[in-house]
Order: C-alpha cells, then structure tokens, then sequence
C-alpha cells in the first residue's frame, strides 16, 4: 500500500492508496480505479493536490483513464468504501503489472504477441 507521513507526535500517514474494480477482477480492464483515502487532518484542498500528485504518478505506468476516490479517513470509515468494493492496497508490483499490461496492449494492437519486437 501506498502510504506517506508527515513527523508528529506520532508516525500519521499522510495517505493511503487502493485500487479496486473491474483491475482487479479482469486480465484487460478499460480503466484505473483508485481510493485515497486521506489524514482527517490534512485539509480537503490539500488532499485535492495530494491526488493530483499521485494520479501523475501512476500515469506514468499506465495509458488506462484514472478514476480517483478521495475520501477522508472518516469519510470511509462512514461510508465503508473498502469493504463495500472490496478495495486492496496499491502495490508496488501492480505499477509493474500495469505497465507489463501497457505494453501488451500496444503489441496487441500491432499484431504482435507481447513478448516480440518489430
């Protein structure tokens, strides 16, 4: 999972990223969806930039369309996005699986299977 902190009295994270539909329940999903969920603390124009930061982030992985979720934590713990979506944890290696995807998508397109060259 992704997360960020910011030193306090206490070690907070900043945020945490999730990823949940149809990336996770199929091998060629048409999009990216995402829940960051965000410190109560952190203010809401804040959290607004943080997603910014992030989705440029991950773009740089994936040609998908992001579709990012932006809730405080007491906005999940509300509403239960997690267990209702059956959200995970953003990881490392689902950066690489994205960008794997990317480039057999592009092989795809040209008629090539994912592991030739031109």
């Amino acid at each position: 999972m992704e997360t960020r902190s910011l030193r306090t009295g206490e070690q907070a994270p900043l945020y945490s990223v999730y990823v949940f539909g149809s990336c996770l329940r199929c091998d060629s999903p048409l999009d990216l969806d995402l829940l960051i969920v965000y410190a109560d603390w952190l203010p809401a124009e804040s959290a607004v930039g943080v997603r910014s930061r992030i989705t440029d982030k991950i773009r740089k992985y994936t040609a998908l369309p992001i579709h990012a979720i932006l809730l405080s934590e007491r906005e999940e713990s509300e509403v239960q996005f997690i267990r209702t979506e059956s959200c995970r944890p953003l990881t490392a290696q689902d950066l690489r699986d994205l960008r794997r995807l990317a480039r057999s998508d592009s092989a795809a397109e040209l008629g090539l299977s994912p592991g030739r060259g031109v």
